[in-house]
């Protein structure tokens, strides 16, 4: 226990303290047991740490473990939580819960039976969060770290700082707030460099090669951390980074599945298994019609990579730059709206439909429709329904 203790003060008091971010709903941090998940390169640790390094100051006794430290090996995380309260802790988090068996029962006891306690947990997968014997449903609050806006990476890598913006403020009044923004900075001369090696928080370290680091990263949770998902093939690994590649070089469309199955050499249900598990790692985007069920058996209507980054480091100079504008289109609503396909445009969000294209876009594609903008990159500012993409990066 001690050496946990020094492991936890040691990485509470050397955590960065350059960006401490908000998640994009806000977290209840006093509620007794909330959940983090998110891709990995997020900055949930760091936001674990952060938070922990706030609540020492204030006088609170705080402990940060990781479940896939040797100390588990042989003794449960809930008899450690035992001797933690014991002493006076407080506060107790918990990272990489994932790989440890049983460890949504050691949450739920620890919930139950350590009523004094204030767990965080969070794991870098979320293949399994939702799927577990015990029911953490009623207990733990659950949350999504996204990677970094382009308003976040605006502050980190510009000291740029800018307040957010609903979607609604944004869509009512986005002639007047572009041109504030433009007599600030100039957003086209950054948004290129987000696009590129902006959504991870890890480029602020200078000596860390960005496209390394995110390959490193990729391969990661395909080698290891799709082996805690029921029935998954290791051999598979390569089918992975195969299906992830093709959709790199893809324009966006409704996917064939039996073509992009046979391309990668996999069954048809397969690969509808594989695209709902990368979707659910939040290496892809799979998006639906609004009002269709999905399962792990209904294929997505259309699938983009999760974030831009990912396109450059896949496809290189062939990545498809319509699908590089609608997977940061995707990954800029997400995180606060639900968004879903529109039969005549691109999206619908709410009330509201999208078309997503370049300079040259056409309002074609939304004639007739109410409440419909096209959203145009490589644009600085917008007029009446047409809005710059990089606008929608300040919602969180």
């Amino acid at each position: 226990m001690e050496n946990l203790i020094r492991k936890s003060n040691w990485l509470i008091n050397n955590v960065s303290q350059k960006l401490v971010r908000d998640l994009p709903v806000g977290i209840r941090w006093n509620w007794r047991l909330n959940g983090i998940t998110g891709a990995r390169g997020t900055g949930k640790t760091t936001r674990m740490l952060q938070q922990a390094r706030i609540w020492q100051k204030e006088g609170h006794k705080v402990l940060y473990a990781t479940l896939d430290d040797f100390y588990f090996s042989t003794q449960r995380p809930f008899e450690m939580a035992k001797e933690f309260s014991q002493v006076n802790g407080k506060f107790l988090l918990l990272d990489e819960v994932h790989k440890y068996p049983e460890w949504s029962t050691e949450l739920k006891n620890i919930y139950d039976l350590l009523p004094q306690l204030n767990v965080i947990f969070s794991g870098s997968s979320v293949l399994q969060i939702h799927e577990q014997d015990a029911d953490l449903s009623r207990r733990a609050l659950m949350y999504k770290m996204p990677g970094l806006s382009f308003r976040e990476y605006l502050l980190l890598s510009r000291e740029i700082s800018i307040e957010k913006i609903t979607l609604n403020t944004l869509l009512q009044n986005h002639e007047k707030w572009t041109q504030q923004i433009i007599q600030q900075f100039r957003p086209l001369a950054f948004w290129p460099d987000y696009l590129v090696q902006g959504y991870f928080p890890f480029f602020i370290e200078k000596e860390r090669d960005y496209m390394l680091t995110l390959e490193q990263i990729l391969k990661y949770v395909i080698e290891v951390d799709f082996q805690f998902i029921d029935g998954y093939q290791p051999g598979y690994g390569k089918k992975l980074q195969a299906i992830l590649r093709i959709l790199s070089m893809a324009p966006p469309f409704a996917p064939n599945i039996s073509k992009m199955a046979e391309q990668v050499g996999i069954t048809r249900n397969t690969m509808v298994n594989y695209l709902h598990y990368l979707h659910q790692a939040l290496l892809t985007n799979n998006i639906y019609h609004s009002g269709t069920s999905i399962s792990h058996l209904q294929k997505p209507d259309k699938v983009l990579l999760s974030n831009p980054n990912l396109y450059y480091l896949l496809g290189g100079a062939k990545a498809d730059i319509g699908s590089i504008r609608e997977s940061a289109f995707a990954s800029m609503i997400n995180p606060i709206h639900e968004l879903h396909l529109h039969k005549q445009a691109d999206y619908t969000i709410e009330d509201y439909v999208f078309e997503i294209g370049g300079r040259r876009k056409g309002l074609n594609q939304i004639a007739g429709l109410e409440n419909a903008f096209v959203v145009k990159d490589d644009v600085e500012t917008g007029v009446g329904n047409i809005i710059p993409l990089w606008a929608f990066g300040f919602l969180y």
